[in-house]
């Protein structure tokens, strides 16, 4: 007799979601499983039990073929940007209190909460900079927008709109380098933008 307690329990990353009538080779149950990074895998019961099956194959991939790409560099820059004192951008980061949250101190960890929207073209983006490496403050963003989110953007309210200098500049269609130059000679932001060239 099947020992249904075990439906809806996990072993590793997968979590048993019915019993199949069709056996193993050998004999053994069949399991139908869902692994935590939402694909299906069929298992063997005693190999989920013992511990010999753990995920989809998701922990192995993450673990084995990333490790030495971009996923995993992105990965080690930021825990060296937060921990290590010796490193170019740890004043910043680190050395301001910014820390990383204890599910991403390991690769699988971040990867699993990550994956989902990275391409090698976007990098890692703290949402608000005051706050700390974590899956709800964190976003892939185009170089672009990684910049208009930086700490050291200025930001100007114009009609109830708050935006930085760049942003307000592309809604408009106004050169930001004339904008910029303007405000290095201490005109007031609104001037600076909306006041016309001279051709």
């Amino acid at each position: 007799m099947l020992d249904l307690s075990v439906i809806g329990q996990k072993f590793g990353r997968l979590k048993i979601i019915e019993f199949l009538e069709k056996r193993h080779t050998t004999g053994q149950i069949l399991c139908r499983c869902v692994c935590d990074c939402g694909k299906e895998k069929i298992a063997v019961k005693r190999n989920l039990i013992t511990g010999h099956t753990k995920s989809c194959g998701c922990m192995k991939f993450t673990s084995s073929k990333l490790s030495h790409k971009r996923p995993y560099s992105v990965w080690r820059s930021m825990m060296k940007r937060c921990y290590r004192p010796t490193n170019d951008n740890y004043e910043s980061y680190g050395g301001k209190g910014i820390v990383v949250c204890d599910n991403w101190k390991n690769f699988n960890g971040f990867w699993k909460d990550m994956a989902s929207g990275y391409s090698d073209f976007l990098t890692i983006d703290r949402i608000d900079n005051n706050k700390n490496y974590e899956k709800d403050n964190c976003r892939w963003s185009t170089p672009k927008q990684q910049a208009n989110n930086r700490t050291s953007s200025r930001l100007f309210t114009l009609d109830g709109v708050t935006m930085n200098v760049s942003q307000w500049c592309e809604s408009l269609g106004v050169d930001r380098k004339v904008v910029f130059a303007r405000l290095w000679r201490g005109w007031e932001f609104e001037r600076a933008l909306k006041l016309p060239l001279i051709r």
